[in-house]
């Protein structure tokens, strides 16, 4: 018996179960050596959520089976990048021990408009009050919940979007390594609990570029040139 028949898998034909065994039971195995996560991409429904631990659990079994050393108690996260997983975040935060909000698809898929399409370009602003209203209501709910909470993106390594992000209350953040530095430098500059009442101003303006002007005009003097 088929234990995920019922379910879509993520972005993942069900005839490509065995690759996806091997990968989790990969990742199980090398977590005996170190802090090793499982992130699911692409998360839309809580049904697609079950069906990838119904694998998980599915790859742990075979590997306590097998007597092949593993670990079987890793963190398991997601990606939000659908506004779907944002709406019903709360559901699936129950079975899950992460979040990290993927900007780059989250933009695409708020406005359905592909990102490498140059007809659609002017939609792809994550400064925009829709797609920064998605990212606050994340960084809420998991906040609220107690889990993490993390940004991996375009976003994070613009100096408009990290402050933006910054004042929306996110402390994570993913980038190249190239941008680390410069992004330490430019937190340090923020006056975060000063800057905390354009929150609301910037989820309400009417779209990006009254957005990123409302920022720019509250920022310190020296923080573009940084």
């Amino acid at each position: 018996e088929n234990p995920f028949m019922g379910y879509r898998a993520v972005r993942i034909c069900m005839d490509r179960s065995d690759l996806i065994l091997t990968q989790l039971r990969a990742i199980l195995r090398a977590a005996v050596s170190g802090d090793v996560r499982v992130m699911f991409p692409m998360i839309a429904t809580a049904s697609e959520l079950e069906a990838m631990l119904a694998y998980l659990k599915l790859a742990e079994d075979r590997l306590t089976e097998e007597n092949i050393p593993h670990r079987a108690d890793v963190k398991v996260g997601i990606m939000v990048e659908i506004p779907s997983a944002v709406i019903m975040l709360d559901q699936l935060l129950d079975s899950i021990d992460f979040v990290s909000i993927g900007s780059n698809d989250l933009v695409q898929y708020t406005f359905a408009a592909d990102r490498l399409n140059e007809k659609v370009s002017y939609l792809n602003k994550f400064m925009h009050p829709a797609v920064l209203r998605l990212i606050h209501r994340t960084i809420t709910v998991t906040r609220e919940r107690g889990k993490e909470c993390s940004l991996c993106g375009e976003m994070a390594g613009d100096r408009v979007g990290l402050a933006a992000l910054a004042i929306l209350g996110l402390r994570k953040f993913s980038m190249s390594s190239s941008k680390l530095l410069r992004a330490k430098r430019l937190m340090s500059l923020l006056d975060l609990e000063a800057l905390r009442t354009l929150q609301e101003p910037l989820l309400h303006a009417h779209d990006a570029d009254e957005a990123t002007a409302l920022l720019k005009q509250a920022l310190p003097g020296d923080y573009f040139g940084a």
